[in-house]
């Protein structure tokens, strides 16, 4: 189902970590969180450094090949995460984070960070229905765009959920990559409004075998 694709190793890590920050540097998630152009951008490079090594200690993490024109994660939720690895990860986070902690005004980031908890909260629901795909971190580089990198990464994990008769979940902030993976299948499931005109949260379903009808439309 992923022969198309590399798994990520750590010599991809430099590469991955600029484009996503790169690809996402516009993203009304991080707009809303660091408002400030500059800082986003310094703070987004040293973030995902670390948020690569969390994901791949929960998923698997694939781009599309040695030159990383495309990165995405699939979590499977009845695999165990490796709890040291994880815990690695976050520490190493951490420790980036704390040099960066001058640059954004913390008691209105901790205020903002609170808002986005109610997004957790109405994913929970997926939880508990029988395992699973999530989708995670799904960016292609915008120098290759429109060259079906993207397709290539979610049609790979769309061929393991159908081998599995399982669903597939992802979240976006924007209505353009809404319609993007609306072409590949998937529904909207959840529209989460967190700040009103500014961030929206939309949660999409692929779910050909209609294990979540029940769910849909959950406001």
């Amino acid at each position: 189902m992923y022969e198309e694709l590399t798994v990520f190793q750590k010599k991809h890590r430099d590469k991955a970590t600029m484009m996503l920050s790169e690809s996402f540097h516009s993203n009304p998630l991080f707009i809303y969180l660091f408002p400030d152009e500059k800082k986003r951008r310094k703070i987004l490079e040293n973030v995902y450094k670390g948020t690569v090594e969390i994901v791949a200690a929960v998923s698997d993490v694939y781009v599309t090949s040695d030159k990383v024109e495309g990165i995405f994660a699939v979590r499977r939720t009845d695999k165990a995460a490796s709890y040291s690895v994880l815990c690695g990860a976050i520490m190493k986070t951490v420790l980036r984070s704390l040099l960066l902690i001058r640059d954004v005004p913390l008691i209105p980031f901790i205020r903002k960070a609170k808002k986005l908890a109610a997004v957790s909260a109405k994913m929970a629901v997926y939880k508990k229905q029988k395992p699973h795909l999530i989708i995670d971190m799904v960016a292609v580089d915008p120098a290759c765009r429109g060259q079906k990198f993207m397709s290539r990464m979610i049609r790979a994990a769309l061929k393991e959920a159908d081998s599995k008769k399982t669903f597939c979940v992802l979240e976006t902030e924007t209505l353009e990559n809404v319609r993007i993976y609306e072409h590949f299948g998937f529904q909207l499931s959840q529209k989460i409004e967190v700040i009103e005109r500014q961030l929206t949260v939309y949660v999409l379903i692929y779910d050909p075998y209609d294990q979540t009808r029940h769910l849909f439309n959950i406001d």
